[in-house]
Parts: C-alpha cells; structure tokens; sequence
C-alpha cells in the first residue's frame, strides 16, 4: 500500500484495485446544479474515468448499461465527436429517444458505479497527524461494506495506522460525514482498536446488521421537503420508483449517520 495514494475496493471479490492518486468518477458530485453538465464533464474532459469503469466493473448488466450510456450519447450528440480514447464498445445497446432517457441513464450507471466500487484513499502528510491513514469513502445506499473494509484493513496492518471511515461527497453535495455507530467515531481510528472489534460479537453483529452507507440522494431530497420532481429529475423516471422511494421513507425515517 502506497501513502498518498487512491484505490476502489470492489464489493464482489474484495480486490483492492489502485488508481493512482485520483479516484475515477462517473459523477463528481450528485448534487451539482446541473446534472447535464456533469454528464458533458465526463464525455469530453474525463473519458478516462468511464474507460477505467468499463475495464472494471464486473457486473455483466452493469457493462452492459455503460454501453448504453456511450452509445446513446453519441448518438443524441452527433455533433460531438467520438473521443478516440473510448474503450467501449457501443454495439447492441438499448436505444434512448431524447435527452432525459439519457441524463436518467447517467444517474443509474453513477449509482450502479458505487454499489460495486467504494473509494479508499490513504495519507502521507506527516505534519497533519494522518500518516497512514487509510480513509473509506462511503457513496453506495444501503450496503454494508464493514466486513469488506475491515478485511482491507487486516491485509496491511504493516502499512496502516489508523482507519477513518466517511460519506463521499460525490453522493451526499455536502461536507463528509464521519462514520458513527455504538458509540464508536471512525475518524482516525487507531488501526489496533479498528481490529480488536472482532472480538467483541455482539458489537461485531450490530455492526454487521444495519447498511453502512448513504440514503439515496433522491429519498434524502423528499425527506428534506422537495417535491418527487424536484427529487426525481427527468421526465422518464417511471412512478414505480418513485412510489419505491417513498415507501422507503415511510418505514425508514432515521438516518443512517
């Protein structure tokens, strides 16, 4: 493990995959003004970032809708050209007729991205008190990834310190919210004290039992008082999730933070 580094640890297999020192993105931030010209910052400044989920990702369906995503783009953007550094394949996808079908494509594939991916990044500054700090960033909704992240951890305890554990901005347009949870703050957590936790079974099941991650930005946007089209952009979000939504929000009123 390297200080100052970035890595995605993938929830299927456990693999810690290195990035380097920047996290690819398919959506730098849920929450921005215009989730349009998020999707244009991918397509012409960050084609790079969806090449790497392409690569990736080992969901089939998921690889699939990538494509989707790029070949209905280029298609509803003819005079955009094709960027030669696009490793997708763009064949046999789904056709979207107009631009909402595409903008609530790129909202599905940045989701489906953090189900299967979580942002780790690990620190080198000395001065700040963060030497080897291995931080998590949480941007899935409702999975838990403690087991996962604890195995990361157990791996490298020759490397790391201490353990913080927090939302990512990307998914929340708000600072990061450290981890909390019986009586426990993940916030530079020595690594030792992170580890001993598995001794104690009772803490480990509650642990265990509830998501570790974020409310789905558009269940948190109705909870706040926004209206379902506010909270729910593009034309073409079907009603059978928007009537999902707010059953989750009708059984679970608490946050998870």
């Amino acid at each position: 493990m390297k200080t100052e580094a970035s890595y995605m640890l993938r929830n299927y297999d456990r693999l810690l995959l290195s990035c380097g020192q920047n996290s690819p993105y398919i959506c730098r931030d849920s929450y921005a003004p215009s989730m349009l010209d998020e999707m244009e910052n991918l397509f012409r400044k960050r084609i790079e970032h969806l090449n790497w989920f392409y690569l990736t990702v080992i969901d089939l369906p998921l690889i699939s809708d990538l494509n989707t995503l790029a070949g209905n783009y280029y298609m509803l953007r003819p005079e955009i050209t094709r960027d030669p550094r696009m490793r997708l394949q763009e064949r046999n996808y789904n056709r979207i007729l107009d631009a909402d079908g595409l903008l609530d494509q790129f909202v599905y594939v940045n989701n489906a991205c953090n189900q299967e991916l979580l942002r780790v990044h690990t620190s080198g500054d000395h001065s700040m008190g963060t030497l080897h700090d291995i931080c998590f960033k949480v941007c899935s909704v409702r999975y838990n990834w403690f087991s996962k992240i604890m195995g990361v951890v157990a791996a490298n305890l020759d490397w790391v310190e201490t353990v913080t554990i927090e939302t990512d901005r990307q998914s929340r347009g708000d600072p990061p919210v450290i981890f909390q949870r019986e009586g426990l703050v993940f916030d530079h957590m020595p690594a030792a004290q992170f580890m001993d936790l598995r001794k104690d079974p009772v803490v480990m099941k509650k642990l265990l039992a509830r998501p570790l991650g974020t409310r789905d930005p558009r269940i948190r946007g109705l909870a706040e008082g926004k209206t379902i089209f506010e909270s729910f952009p593009g034309t073409r979000e079907s009603m059978k999730k928007v009537n999902t939504a707010i059953e989750r929000l009708k059984k679970d009123t608490r946050e998870f933070w």
